[in-house]
This record gives C-alpha cells, sequence and structure tokens, in this order.
C-alpha cells in the first residue's frame, strides 16, 4: 500500500463515515435481480461497461489473447483491465491475495464509467455488495493499488474513518466502509 490519495469524490450524503473499524470498501446494488434481457446493449465508444455475453464488443474493448470469448466465467474485460467478479463470500484481505495471485488487486473505482460497469456485473452477478480495493490507512482512504483516488461515492454517513477499515460498493447508492473481517464477494481487476 502506498497510500495514494483519492483526487476525485463523489460520496453518498453523510459519507464517508469517521468509525475506526470500517477501513474497507464495498461496493453494493439495491438491485440484486438479473436482467430479464439477455441483449446487449449497442456499443458505446465512450462507455467503460462490458456487457457479460461473448456477443458484445465495444469499439474500445479488446478481447483477451488467451481466451476465445470477452466475457467468460463471469469476466468483463476493457481496454486495460480484466474484472474478475468473484462471488465466494471472503474477507477484505482473503479477496485481495485472491486477486493478487492473479497478478491483479482488488478492483479500483477511478471514475463514474469504471463504477457503472462494476454496477452492471453486480446486477448480471445477482449480488448486492463486493469488495472493491479502498482501504483506510491512518485515516486516509486509499486504494490498494496505489491508484490515484480522483473519483468518490460514498454513501451518506461514510466513510467512517478511524472506524471500519475496508471497502465495499452498492453500485446505486454508493460505497461503504466496513469491517474487514466481513465476508463479501469481491472484484478483481488484472491488468492485460
Amino acid at each position: 500500500m502506498d497510500e495514494s490519495r483519492f483526487d476525485y469524490a463523489n460520496w453518498a450524503a453523510g459519507q464517508p463515515s469517521h468509525k475506526a473499524t470500517d477501513n474497507c470498501l464495498l461496493l453494493a446494488n439495491r438491485i440484486v435481480a438479473k436482467p430479464s434481457s439477455s441483449t446487449c446493449p449497442p456499443p458505446n465508444p465512450t462507455d467503460y461497461s462490458a456487457c457479460p455475453c461473448p456477443t458484445y464488443h465495444p469499439q474500445h474493448f479488446r478481447p483477451p489473447t488467451s481466451r476465445p470469448s470477452p466475457c467468460p466465467n463471469g469476466d468483463y474485460y476493457t481496454h486495460v483491465y480484466a474484472y474478475k467478479f468473484v462471488n465466494q463470500p471472503t474477507t477484505w484481505s482473503d479477496g485481495r491475495y485472491h486477486c493478487q495471485q492473479m497478478d491483479g488487486d482488488l478492483a479500483s473505482v477511478l471514475n463514474q464509467d469504471i463504477e457503472d460497469f462494476i454496477n452492471h456485473g453486480l446486477i448480471a452477478n445477482g449480488q448486492q455488495s463486493v469488495w472493491i480495493g479502498g482501504e483506510v490507512i491512518s485515516w486516509i482512504v486509499v486504494w490498494s493499488d496505489a491508484a490515484s483516488l480522483s473519483y468518490i461515492h460514498w454513501k451518506d454517513g461514510f466513510p467512517q474513518l478511524g472506524i471500519f477499515d475496508s471497502s465495499k460498493v452498492y453500485p446505486t447508492f454508493g460505497w461503504k466502509n466496513s469491517p474487514g473481517n466481513e465476508t463479501f464477494p469481491f472484484i478483481c481487476e488484472i491488468p492485460r
């Protein structure tokens, strides 16, 4: 952890909290049902999201070089990263370790496009929330992969600095930090 600072903020009302035990970020979604339509949206060159199906090829996305489909096994691809949603609930640290074993890290949410992309994946995977790479260290929110914190979208009342250490995401209403020993699915961001 290089303790890079967040440079972008889009916290939900009341966020971040200042609880000492809430030092991990979680992205969460109120909508847990999978989309009723299996069709993909039309490609949009400014969209960072990818539909979880093999027929959707946004213009700026590259298919993986080692896999026949751009979206196998719940993976999603952008021009820079592969994102893997892991539905096995685990602690923030164990999720990060798992991502590092794939030469990646927990996902950093650097802008609204990436957050929208992750939210789409949460809905497609039927998840309410997922661990992301935000962490609170010495009252400072940082990304675990040392990315600059230039975008934020905290849920009202969060982050709770000094209380919770890990971050999870609730896509439709912002991020929340929670105790890192709680268990949630997680999302890995793997350089391509």
